[in-house]
């Protein structure tokens, strides 16, 4: 019988932090266009009376944060586990490793885009404007140059190739931290979906690489700390600060924002994994709801998004003159938040029972 891996149990709590921060940033978006198609809700902002406009700021600035952090976290999270797995001689050339990512994140990318999120946009009018909508479900979902919340599984599949080639060329450390940085101030230029990703996204998968051979240094430090309250306190606030500038009114501002894109997701990276440390400490282990969550994590990923289309559509259908108010937005949220969550719990939990492989 083949032995079972020790859990990392902050890496475990991680996970669980990080997808409930994906589910709740899909629930945010009011309107999305991109290549191919999109959706917006029926709502007018001069509409609003000044409660129901706060709300609507404070759930734009939630979302503002998260997506301050929440893939580069994500990314980072990848990173150390796939150091912890070659750390256990898995992987030994890049045949094997190739075979089981095209298995575990491009057949899922696949299946899932093709059997249920084309499908989904397309009855909820995503396409409705489309003039070729095959070219935009092949270019535009399949090829992530439009809107797909899928893009991270294509795009970790070739960053765990760029990783493996780099890690075997005996390049030291921090030139490889430097060229991954340079790439990820470039990426910001470059117009192919795809290459932007990779590029934007590799420094955080190597920062996750290299900070799992220091994981137990750097927890003894955590634990041992006196101000750790503090720190996080201090990075939550310089998030939230951040967040309320408007960086795009101008193009001095827009510069400072690409700037500041980098140390701001650490920061977020950081605090997360501080607070998932302290959690784990407290506690000793994970409560049975939330390992539901961590064990249901790639198909919560992979059919959460999605549902916010249909309850949209329902909405816009429906409600839609509710959307202005407070009851309206409030009522949305609940909705869209419960629903994906605990849906997307269902439907993965459906298909392992039935040992469906691949794509929960």
């Amino acid at each position: 019988m083949k032995k079972q891996d020790k859990r990392i149990l902050e890496y475990d709590m991680v996970r669980i932090i990080a997808v409930i921060l994906v589910v709740i940033g899909h629930c945010l978006y009011y309107s999305i266009f991109s290549y191919g198609g999109g959706v917006t809700l029926n709502f007018k902002l001069e509409n609003m009376n000044l409660l129901t406009k706060l709300f609507y700021n404070l759930t734009v600035l939630l979302g503002n944060i998260i997506y301050t952090f929440h893939m580069p976290l994500f990314i980072a999270l990848s990173g150390a586990l796939f150091k912890n797995q070659l750390n256990k001689n898995k992987y030994v050339n890049l045949k094997e490793l190739i075979i089981a990512k095209l298995k575990r994140l491009i057949m899922p990318f696949i299946i899932v885009t093709l059997l249920y999120s084309v499908p989904i946009k397309y009855i909820s009018g995503y396409f409705s404007n489309s003039k070729n909508i095959f070219k935009d479900i092949i270019i535009g979902q399949l090829l992530i140059q439009g809107n797909t919340h899928l893009w991270f599984l294509p795009t970790l599949f070739l960053i765990f190739i760029v990783v493996y080639l780099v890690i075997n060329k005996n390049i030291k450390k921090q030139y490889i931290l430097l060229i991954f940085l340079a790439l990820n101030i470039i990426s910001n230029v470059i117009d192919i979906n795809i290459i932007y990703r990779v590029f934007h996204y590799l420094i955080y998968f190597m920062i996750g690489f290299y900070f799992e051979d220091k994981r137990a240094i750097i927890n003894d430090k955590i634990n041992n700390s006196k101000k750790i309250n503090l720190y996080l306190i201090i990075g939550l606030c310089i998030l939230i600060c951040f967040n309320f500038i408007n960086f795009d009114s101008n193009i001095i501002l827009k510069i400072i924002k690409k700037i500041l894109d980098f140390p701001l997701a650490l920061i977020g990276i950081s605090i997360t994994y501080m607070l998932c440390l302290k959690l784990i400490n407290k506690k000793g282990n994970i409560n049975k709801y939330l390992e539901t969550i961590n064990k249901c994590s790639f198909g919560i990923y992979l059919y959460s998004d999605p549902l916010n289309y249909i309850i949209i559509f329902l909405f816009n259908l429906l409600l839609s003159k509710y959307l202005s108010s407070l009851l309206g937005l409030s009522l949305l949220f609940i909705t869209r938040l419960v629903i994906t969550l605990f849906a997307s719990i269902g439907i993965t939990e459906i298909l392992k029972k039935l040992k469906i492989k691949y794509i929960c």
